[in-house]
């Protein structure tokens, strides 16, 4: 069982720099419309590499994150992008430095690589120009927590800073340890995540040696695709992304606005491959079992879920859903289930309005419905003023057809004719929910699909 003194983790602060746009607003309105920030690299030229693509990020402009454009100049591009994501961070969590113990704020941000294009031009420096003309701000440069200690430095924050360096795990990590930190009281705020940089001649041309890149030069926007047959490989790219942690009790006091619980962290080895995980998932169930501080504690994070869902709707649909929620939770019996609930419901929600579906969303357990099969449907259309009912085609076997007509009420049976759209792999699988639709057509594309997918008749 959790212990009901352990501290409480929310998240307070989002913020992220990505090929897709600078900030959490322009990053999710670009990735939900089904822009791609994958193409052809700029940086360099790519003469002869097996891979010329990767997800730059463009028009990148650091001066705001830091004192002056001097500043700018003695850091790494890796250092750079991720002085931005805690600035964006910091900026949407409302945190103000004169109004808290700068002695109990840290950032925690990782990089798997570091300053990978310093060592490149430094190196360069030495061999054509010899090692008195290297940079004195070479080794600053290039270490791994330049990100996290810089930010630090700037903003006068005096708690636990490190920089965490595990590869893909990095910014994970990054954030599950900063949770630690706030569980421990070590700290009473962390900013947490990761930053890379590594779209470098020598890292593109590495990755290809490692036969880990796609080359699908001739269709970036469709080259990385995980999870297909034909996935031929990854996408290099770079960004930083940041989080705002905070002790929960800390957040409420300044009447901060609450993303979300983060109710647990795991973290072990699977000691298995360089690169591929366990086959039987052991390491994941050991990272996900308890005892200790990484198992969640769903029956005592029901309220802030409650103040997440709100967030979440109105950052996500720029609207909030309609006061049942609260009520109705609180009845529910098991708190578990309820959380699930909360999401399912506001997720619905924010799906029927992305597709402009304006209809009322009612709970039969606001109702006191007693009949049962067609008696209990019947019942259902009067109590709530509806004068049709729409039965799915494996009604037929056991909707009584003449108790609606006894009733003035008409039921209709639907004849729906399942869409075919293309997928990420072939052959089509229908029934895929319309969240599969929505992963893999744009919003538009998407409603001319469902709006011509059925008839419904008598």
């Amino acid at each position: 069982m959790a212990d009901p003194t352990r501290k409480r983790v929310v998240v307070t602060g989002l913020g992220v720099v990505t090929p897709l746009g600078q900030g959490i607003g322009t990053f999710w309105e670009n990735l939900s419309s089904g822009q791609c920030g994958i193409g052809q690299v700029t940086m360099f030229d790519t003469g002869g590499y097996a891979c010329t693509i990767a997800g730059e990020v463009r028009d990148f402009d650091p001066t705001p994150a830091f004192p002056s454009p001097k500043e700018v100049r003695r850091t790494d591009r890796f250092t750079q992008l991720g002085m931005m994501a805690g600035w964006e961070a910091l900026n949407d969590s409302g945190l103000d430095f004169d109004r808290v113990n700068r002695d109990r704020v840290g950032a925690f941000i990782g990089s798997g690589i570091g300053g990978l294009s310093t060592l490149e031009n430094q190196h360069k420096t030495l061999l054509e120009r010899g090692p008195g003309r290297m940079s004195p701000f070479f080794i600053p440069m290039m270490i791994i927590n330049m990100a996290s200690g810089m930010f630090s430095l700037y903003h006068g924050l005096r708690g636990p800073n490190l920089a965490t360096c595990s590869a893909c795990a990095t910014a994970s990590h990054a954030i599950g340890e900063a949770w630690r930190t706030l569980v421990m009281g070590d700290a009473d705020a962390m900013f947490a995540g990761g930053t890379e940089a590594a779209i470098t001649p020598v890292a593109l041309g590495g990755f290809a040696a490692m036969k880990a890149l796609s080359t699908r030069n001739d269709d970036p926007q469709h080259a990385s695709r995980p999870f297909d047959a034909g996935r031929d490989g990854f996408v290099i790219g770079e960004g930083a992304g940041v989080l705002v942690l905070e002790e929960l009790e800390h957040a409420r006091a300044r009447g901060a606005r609450i993303y979300c619980e983060m109710a647990g962290y795991g973290n072990t080895a699977d000691a298995h491959h360089m690169t591929s995980p366990a086959p039987g998932g052991e390491g994941g169930a050991r990272g996900g079992a308890g005892p200790g501080p990484c198992m969640p504690r769903h029956a005592r994070s029901v309220d802030v879920w409650l103040e997440a869902g709100a967030v979440m709707a109105e950052r996500l649909a720029g609207a909030t859903p309609s006061s049942y929620n609260k009520c109705y939770y609180h009845n529910l019996k098991t708190k578990t289930y309820l959380m699930r609930v909360l999401f399912m419901l506001h997720f619905v929600w924010h799906i029927a309005k992305l597709l402009e579906i304006d209809l009322p969303i009612q709970k039969s357990s606001e109702f006191n419905f007693v009949g049962k099969k067609t008696d209990l449907l019947i019942e259902m259309c009067q109590k709530t003023n509806a004068d049709i009912y729409l039965s799915g085609e494996g009604g037929r076997a056991y909707v009584d057809d003449t108790k609606f007509k006894k009733n003035n009420l008409k039921n209709y049976f639907t004849n729906f004719k399942h869409p075919i759209y293309k997928q990420l792999s072939e052959p089509f699988i229908p029934k895929m929910s319309t969240i599969d639709l929505l992963l893999n057509y744009d919003l538009k594309t998407s409603k001319k699909i469902i709006k011509g997918s059925g008839i419904i008749g008598e």
